[in-house]
């Protein structure tokens, strides 16, 4: 019987019906075997451009109120440079009061406000610079203002590079004898000699007079543990002679203290 269906078998000479044309741009891209080296003039497979270059943060700027007096920074580098006589310019970077106080995830960093101690002072900045030391050695400079006048304040810190078993911390000033560390019983042994106990409490001034204003300090000179194989000295003082912006006749006597603390790392390597 004959088939009347509608729907007829394509022979194999019936045309297909045409597809419509891509445009160019659909077209796939032709990317050579990745075990067959590059052919000049044949498209190389895409390659995303590489992650732009992490940026460290910007620190923030500093306050109207710090900024005018910036004006004795200069002046601290030309100390520096006159008593230390480094190769190059000494590194700094400035802290200032009036920002809003950040963690800095340094465990010395984040005390180094109680080792400057309480004051009847306006604290203004702080500029930290690097000492040059084998380990690492920072002079703090604490400006502080009172009345019309600006007034440093000076704190000293090295990592050494010998244990310690324990803390000591030098006494107050005495009238007749030279003030002794006190604390762990091994470290006050090897450290209260009459040679050095004298060094270090000339250095370690807690009174100063600039123009008419006598400032007043307390002592403060700790050796302690940083690590099981580094201890931390830090020494706070003053400037000695009269502080004026525009006479350099005062001293930090950086070189001193980096005197200080060779000889305390010497006398920890004796057992």
């Amino acid at each position: 019987m004959p088939n009347f269906s509608s729907e007829q078998p394509p022979t194999p000479y019936q045309q297909q019906p045409a597809q419509p044309a891509q445009p160019p741009y659909a077209q796939p891209y032709p990317q050579p075997p990745s075990n067959t080296p590059s052919v000049p003039g044949m498209p190389q497979p895409y390659a995303p451009p590489p992650p732009p270059a992490r940026q460290q943060a910007a620190p923030p700027p500093l306050s109207p109120q710090t900024q005018k007096y910036l004006k004795t920074i200069p002046t601290f580098q030309k100390i520096l440079q006159r008593e230390l006589n480094p190769p190059s310019p000494l590194p700094y970077w400035i802290e200032d009061a009036n920002a809003p106080r950040q963690s800095t995830g340094n465990a010395i960093g984040e005390t180094l406000g109680a080792y400057f101690g309480g004051s009847s002072l306006i604290h203004i900045f702080t500029a930290h610079f690097k000492l040059p030391w084998h380990g690492v050695a920072e002079l703090h400079i604490r400006v502080n203002r009172h009345g019309p006048g600006q007034y440093p304040t000076l704190l000293y810190t090295a990592t050494l590079g010998r244990p310690v078993p324990g803390e000591v911390i030098l006494e107050a000033p005495k009238l007749l004898s030279w003030a002794k560390f006190v604390g762990n019983p091994i470290l006050c042994q090897k450290l209260n000699t009459t040679a050095f106990l004298k060094d270090l409490n000339k250095f370690a001034r807690t009174e100063q007079t600039y123009g008419r204003t006598r400032i007043k300090i307390s002592r403060f000179a700790r050796l302690g543990p940083l690590s099981p194989t580094q201890s931390h000295l830090t020494i706070r003082t003053l400037p000695r002679s009269a502080f004026s912006l525009i006479s350099n006749d005062y001293h930090f006597d950086a070189q001193q203290f980096l005197v200080l603390a060779a000889a305390v790392e010497a006398m920890l390597a004796y057992a």
